[in-house]
């Protein structure tokens, strides 16, 4: 009943599980002690953190206005529908993860020329898993939350912002190359819209408003994204060219 002792839990499981996974890997790939590059890896995992901040804080900030604005039980209809739709993403950056290292060992324009490609696959699998998902979630608030009926429609509305994950390709890219600057562009842009709209359509239009502004944040930051790609990528080619 103390929350406290939950959140207490929360992290301490969390630190552990960290610290243990991090020391495996250390043994497992028998890594050793180097100061090559760590200035630069250093500033570059403070960069990372401070945008994360940002995805962290916004990430959050719907729940806390639903809990100010509306009922208790309209947060947990709100927070039961978007949490297995978390879930679903979560499985599409497992695929995001695998295509790290590649994008990571290839040039620049090696991976313009594959990237268009890996957006389109993404896009498609993307689509399949939203489908399944908005077929099987009656089901599962069924027999899992059969009280929560109400967050079925919610949850499959949420459903389309996994069609959208597609988006995270370009994430990576940014990320793996370093270009943290076009990174931090596009998440203060999207991030800051999303904020804007949250704090404007939930005082007015409560669990339908969150989900309207989940909606189109999502689509913000996926033509955000690709804007700031596309552009990148034509600058990258007449550079190519004039080099040439």
């Amino acid at each position: 009943k103390d929350v406290v002792w939950i959140l207490l839990a929360y992290f301490a499981s969390n630190i552990l599980t960290s610290w243990l996974s991090y020391r495996f890997m250390l043994w497992w790939f028998t890594v050793k002690g180097s100061q090559e590059d760590v200035a630069e890896t250093v500033r570059f995992g403070k960069q990372m953190t401070a945008l994360g901040f940002f995805q962290l804080v916004s990430g959050q900030i719907d729940q806390l206005l639903l809990w100010h604005f509306t009922t208790p039980a309209t947060l947990v209809v709100y927070a039961l529908a978007l949490a297995p739709v978390n879930e679903a993403q979560n499985l599409l950056n497992n695929v995001h993860a695998i295509l790290f290292p590649k994008i990571a060992a290839k040039s620049e324009s090696e991976v313009h020329k594959v990237l268009p490609t890996r957006i389109k696959q993404m896009f498609l699998l993307s689509c399949v898993i939203a489908l399944l998902y908005i077929i099987a979630v009656p089901f599962l608030f069924k027999y899992l939350f059969p009280k929560y009926l109400a967050s079925v429609l919610v949850s499959q509305v949420l459903a389309f912002t996994i069609i959208l994950q597609s988006k995270g390709i370009i994430d990576v890219f940014f990320t793996a190359h370093g270009q943290i600057a076009k990174r931090a562009q596009v998440i203060l842009i999207s991030q800051a819209v999303k904020f804007g709209l949250f704090f404007t359509l939930i005082p007015l239009f409560g669990l339908w408003g969150a989900v309207v502004a989940t909606l189109l944040s999502e689509i913000i930051a996926a033509v955000v994204f690709l804007s700031i790609y596309i552009r990148a990528a034509r600058a990258h080619s007449r550079t190519t060219h004039a080099s040439q």
